[in-house]
């Protein structure tokens, strides 16, 4: 195969003549699927298979002026008729539209040979048969992932094109949140960029003013991933290690939730060397996770799991952020939808048994009286008076064995590892947000430390939100509880929003792709 190499000093990446040669897409491009393209195909559309093979066997582009010829003609008019995707001026606009969106999506390959069937009636119908296939299969994909049961169907499809609800229907399927717009075009960015063998760095570290193959071949890497502004080509300076480049490897890691440090460490090295493809594939998984969201109110909270953020949005406006502290990989922080519908002052904690039995009775076997130092208790559920039995003189085994009759509960206090406060998002898996007596641990970037609950760098900036959004509760009663030491409940009347998410990647109100780490190796499952 020819190839032609890159113009910049130094670079290795190269340019194929099929990618030199790529021809435009006119109304599908479409090939034998390549295995990367099956991998996302296998793992959102496992219809798509069939779909594509019907597609892609019968007959994969058409002329613009043959659709028009054979659409327009007066012996075709009934045929035309008949048509979802095409009228008399070729593809409509919507069909462009969903075929970008299989794109984008990754369902069908970006680019490919092309084959061009005959003129007529019955290739046009066949097209479009092919691509209702195509749409239903997408669509259907949509809708299980937002849990909708019942599958659509050819005739369901040509209903709501006969009422001209089609176009509003696929847009209600296939939302554009800004959000999505941003993604969708950094995917068509990075795509750009695959026509190249991404480069692969060595790890070396480079000292300012030192000259290396290895510099140009960065500064080339950094400049088309925009984290170096371009500049006129000077080949001798290009292979030199200057200010501007340990800027730009900082831009470069704090977009990715590295360290920033300016060096070219492990972690920082390998992000640098996963070439566009990958990126694109990661991209296209978070893509996927936008369409599983219902359509997004004005107010609600909205936290990213791998972000490690929890951001308050308020008539579409972020007006607040802090850290957040979620689940280990051992054990997930799950995604869900659910509302925020009460908040706890000084809260008591029971711990679940595989905490108790995995953690905390082996720590009192280890540490005796530990429990009892960090204000654990036994209590007796449901009795009509409180029965407690303090833990300053029982072993580890005694207390094992009282858990039959008995709760063990932490009591109010600062050691409690609920902290001052805990609001109560309902869902199936006991998970909270709530504050925590240990603060330093939101220093860390890799905040996936708890046992799978939510942890708060700033509860009682949220709570001061909440009450000026729930102007019936008295915030002076509630400060005044705040400071004593038994738990009090409060219900808001205004249940706020929430939503649990999962998105590795994502391009934010500047325009730049924000890259975290797959902390529970969710991208490439199937």
């Amino acid at each position: 195969m020819d190839t032609k190499t890159s113009s910049v000093t130094g670079i290795s990446g190269t340019l194929s003549s099929r990618q030199q040669a790529r021809p435009c897409r006119q109304w599908l491009h479409a090939s034998p699927l390549a295995l990367s393209h099956g991998k996302v195909v296998g793992r959102r559309c496992p219809g798509l298979w069939l779909a594509l093979a019907c597609l892609l066997g019968h007959c994969t582009a058409l002329a613009a002026n043959q659709a028009v010829n054979a659409v327009s003609s007066a012996q075709e008019t009934h045929a035309a008729q008949s048509l979802l995707w095409f009228d008399g001026n070729g593809p409509k606009a919507l069909t462009s539209e969903l075929l970008s969106w299989a794109e984008d999506l990754g369902s069908i390959p970006s680019s490919s040979q092309e084959t061009r069937p005959g003129v007529g009636a019955a290739a046009t119908a066949e097209l479009d048969a092919s691509y209702t296939r195509l749409f239903l299969t997408l669509l259907n994909s949509v809708a299980r992932e937002r849990g909708l049961d019942v599958p659509l169907t050819p005739q369901a499809l040509r209903l709501k094109a006969s009422q001209g609800q089609l176009p509003s229907f696929i847009k209600q399927m296939l939302p554009q949140p800004g959000e999505v717009t941003r993604l969708r075009q950094m995917i068509r960015r990075y795509r750009d960029m695959t026509r190249y063998v991404w480069p692969s760095l060595e790890q070396l570290e480079f000292k300012l003013g030192q000259r290396s193959p290895q510099i140009a071949k960065l500064r080339w890497m950094l400049r088309q991933l925009g984290d170096l502004a371009a500049a006129e080509a000077d080949a001798y300076r290009e292979a030199i290690y200057e200010p501007a480049l340990v800027s730009a490897i900082k831009h470069f890691q704090q977009r990715h939730g590295l360290a920033i440090n300016g060096e070219l460490d492990g972690a920082t090295l390998q992000a640098l060397n996963t070439p566009p493809e990958a990126r694109i594939s990661q991209m296209q998984a978070n893509l996927w996770r936008w369409l599983e969201l219902p359509a997004l109110p004005e107010d609600y909270l909205w936290i990213n799991l791998p972000a490690f953020r929890l951001d308050v949005i308020d008539s579409a406006v972020e007006v607040m952020s802090m850290k957040v502290i979620v689940g280990k990989s051992s054990t997930p922080t799950p995604q869900f939808t659910t509302h925020l519908t009460r908040f706890t002052l000084n809260p008591t904690w029971t711990p679940p048994a595989s905490i108790i039995y995995g953690e905390l009775i082996p720590k009192n076997s280890r540490e005796p009286g530990y429990l009892s130092s960090q204000g654990f208790e036994l209590r007796k559920p449901r009795a009509n008076e409180a029965q407690v039995l303090p833990l300053a003189d029982m072993s580890a085994s005694q207390i094992a064995g009282h858990l039959s009759e008995y709760q063990l509960v932490q009591a109010p206090g600062t050691r409690n590892a609920l902290g001052k406060l805990r609001f109560s998002i309902p869902n199936t898996n006991a998970i909270y947000l709530h504050d925590t007596p240990v603060k330093s641990l939101f220093r860390k970037r890799n905040r996936a430390l708890s046992h799978g609950c939510i942890r708060l760098e700033q509860p009682q900036a949220l709570l001061k939100y909440l009450l000026r959004k729930n102007a019936a509760l008295n915030a002076a009663v509630i400060d005044n509880l705040a400071a004593q030491q038994h738990p009090s409940d409060f219900n808001l009347p205004r249940p706020m929003p929430v939503y649990i998410t999962y998105h590795t990647t994502w391009v934010d109100d500047a325009g730049v792709l924000q890259i975290r780490p797959d902390i529970y190796h969710l991208d490439h499952k199937g």
